[in-house]
């Protein structure tokens, strides 16, 4: 079937971008590159994540927190709206999850930092 053949392959772009022969298989935490591949298996999905994500953010101005809560999300808003593709989706969020899972003790002990905006409010002259 052409859409198993797509998936893994967009699981293994997920592995190749998070594990990089290039870079002595480091590489980034896989959220950009999960996103068209969860976008062709169940397209509301992305919504939930980025609701997730943003309403986490707002919570707890961690943007690790949102990343990791919006990647649990979507095996659990798989499993509910769409279980037809609940693996692919399972395997996508466990690739992703154990990229950020390193960061979670630092959000335990309070040492990640928080998102924040510095706002300079000297006028311009």
């Amino acid at each position: 079937e052409p859409d198993v053949g797509a998936t893994a392959g967009g699981i293994l772009a997920v592995l190749g971008h998070n594990y990089t022969v290039f870079l002595r298989f480091r590489g980034g935490k896989g959220l950009a590159t999960s996103f068209p591949v969860l976008l062709s298996l169940a397209p509301p999905l992305v919504l939930l994540w980025i609701v997730t994500f943003l309403a986490s953010v707002a919570a707890t101005r961690l943007l690790v927190v949102g990343q990791i809560l919006g990647t649990v999300a979507m095996p659990i808003g798989c499993y509910i709206l769409f279980p037809d593709v609940v693996v692919p989706v399972s395997i996508l969020a466990l690739v992703v999850f154990i990229k950020h899972a390193p960061r979670i003790p630092a959000i335990v002990n309070g040492t990640e930092p928080k998102l924040y905006y510095k706002i300079d409010s000297s006028p311009e002259a």
